[in-house]
């Protein structure tokens, strides 16, 4: 997929490719993708100290953010249908962002001074994932299973920040991080299948360890050796009843964690439900609640300060506890005709969630982070569908509302978002169209900061063959400028951010896909599980 305009560049292209040949398989897939362009920054910042106010304007400029991606993987397969699987993967992911998404220049007002000040803030940043996948499926007799997967994975980081404040085209504030990580890590799991009945007995081991040494170097030095390890000891039932099918599932999970001569240790039982109903063809109803126990990431763990700029600093917090989380959802379906009713209701709450604190010290303002009192998020949205000539033409028509209660130490944040989305997709013998719009903007609210996501619009159009496929369009065609509005709400530290780009709306997008096969085909059995590890654990300084 390439989507082309004058000053952006976004690719996403992807080869594979697989050969077979007796029980075995071999495979191997590149993926590339990169985001280039330029952002437009501006700030509406106020410091709140004990004696004055501070009032800090930035008026941005446009700076270039270019972030890579090159995903890759080898496959060997060895199966018997019915019998056995073992597949062996090799995954190597280089994440390279010579100018981060956090990139500004800008101009400084404040309002203790008549003379601006020039801001430039660059981050680069790469990483190097190299990771091994063994898995190992067996099936035995009277209708049991057995699964074994271990991954191991190093993680090798580098992260350089500079900042500089000049004012007269004279430097009063430079402030540089070089950060270098290494991050080894192995998940090993195991998981025992048994049909009885009409339903299925799995019992399982997970078990994940991991070891991190960061070297902070700026103003001054540091190094952070990480250890952390998860396990869990999980059980789950399968069934069916007549109109009624559910899962149920317990685990009992322990999270350990040390930083020189600071440890914690937990141990939290994780029930989840699914019950699912269906009286007739047409009409289907699904429950969902899930008892989750969250870690904390060892990002945040870090015993270490990053300055964000001459009056800000992040701090990590070595004394995170992991919290409690309760996710439900409700979901009912009809379904006549050409017509299709899809409604849901969800609720989430967190119990002591780890979420942002902006504290006074000594003339800084240190964002850190604690276990806050609560968050809540109750979501509702219908969705209406149409397809008036069979499967050539199909309506979609989502209104939505999102209500958020954000509830810290020290404060409380409230939000409700209304949303509309649009799916239009057609077709007729070879040719496709596809529409799609999302209004307003996407918000999220977490913490003290309100989160605003893309205004979307696609239209694309595109003409199709057994063996290729090639689509063109536009992305956002009725916008002149892509703006995102961000704030955080903190007593403190209250921001507003603006961000926006000239380049990002108009773009013309291109997607071809081809297809060659010859010979025998060959249709290889999915794995059970999937472990992955890709969190660095590095603290950045950059401003949000």
């Amino acid at each position: 997929i390439h989507s082309l305009s004058s000053n952006r560049t976004s690719i996403d292209d992807m080869i594979s490719g697989r050969y077979n040949y007796g029980k075995s398989e071999i495979s191997a897939n590149v993926r590339y993708i990169q985001r280039k362009g330029d952002w437009t920054r501006e700030y509406d910042e106020r410091f709140i100290f004990p004696d004055n106010e501070l009032h800090r304007l930035e008026t941005g400029e446009p700076t270039l953010f270019n972030k890579k991606l090159l995903a890759s993987n080898l496959n060997y397969t060895l199966q018997e249908k019915g019998k056995y699987l073992f597949n062996a993967q090799f995954r190597y992911t280089l994440q390279d962002n010579p100018a981060g998404y956090e990139d500004r220049k800008s101009k400084l007002y404040t309002s203790d001074s008549d003379i601006p000040v020039s801001i430039y803030d660059h981050t680069q940043e790469r990483n190097h994932l190299p990771s091994l996948d063994l898995y190992y499926q067996q099936n035995l007799k009277n209708d049991q299973r057995l699964i074994f997967n271990l991954v191991g994975t190093y993680i090798k980081s580098s992260n350089t920040r500079i900042y500089q404040e000049k004012q007269e085209g004279i430097a009063n504030t430079e402030l540089y991080s070089d950060i270098a990580g290494k991050k080894y890590s192995l998940i090993a799991e195991g998981i025992y299948e048994k049909k009885l009945g009409q339903g299925t007995l799995t019992g399982g081991l997970r078990h994940m360890q991991s070891y991190t040494d960061n070297r902070y170097e700026g103003e001054d030095v540091m190094n952070v050796l990480l250890k952390q390890a998860e396990s869990y000891a999980y059980t789950e039932y399968k069934g069916k009843i007549q109109n009624w099918g559910y899962i149920a599932n317990l685990s009992l999970n322990r999270f350990y964690y040390s930083q020189r001569d600071n440890h914690s240790e937990r141990y939290g039982f994780q029930p989840s439900l699914l019950v699912s109903y269906n009286p007739v063809d047409n009409l289907h109803f699904r429950y969902h609640i899930n008892l989750k126990n969250n870690a904390p990431s060892i990002a945040y763990l870090n015993d270490v300060e990053q300055r964000i700029d001459i009056l800000q600093t992040r701090r990590g917090n070595p004394d995170l506890k992991s919290f409690r989380s309760t996710i439900q959802d409700f979901n009912a379906i009809f379904s006549t005709g050409i017509f299709s009713i899809d409604a849901l209701v969800s609720y989430a709450y967190e119990k002591n969630p780890i979420m942002e604190s902006v504290i006074y010290e000594e003339g800084m303002f240190i964002h850190t982070y604690e276990n806050q009192k609560s968050f809540q998020h109750l979501a509702a949205e219908v969705t209406f569908k149409i397809k008036p000539w069979k499967d050539h033409i199909s309506l979609s028509v989502t209104p939505g509302i999102n209500r958020y209660i954000s509830t810290g130490n020290n404060y409380l944040h409230t939000y409700t978002l209304k949303e509309l989305r649009i799916n239009l997709d057609a077709s007729y013998k070879n040719w496709l169209l596809s529409f799609m719009t999302i209004t307003p903007p996407n918000r999220y609210v977490y913490s003290e900061q309100l989160l605003k996501g893309d205004l979307m619009h696609t239209l694309m159009i595109g003409y199709k063959q057994p063996a290729w496929s090639i689509m063109a369009g536009i992305h956002n065609p009725f916008m002149k400028t892509y703006r995102s509005e961000n704030a955080n709400w903190s007593a403190l530290n209250p921001v507003k951010s603006d961000i926006h780009s000239t380049n990002m709306s108009n773009t013309i997008v291109v997607k071809f896909n081809f297809n060659l096969n010859f010979g025998r085909q060959y249709k290889g059995a999915n794995k059970g599980i999937q472990n992955i590890d890709t969190d660095s654990g590095i603290l950045q300084g950059t401003k949000e």
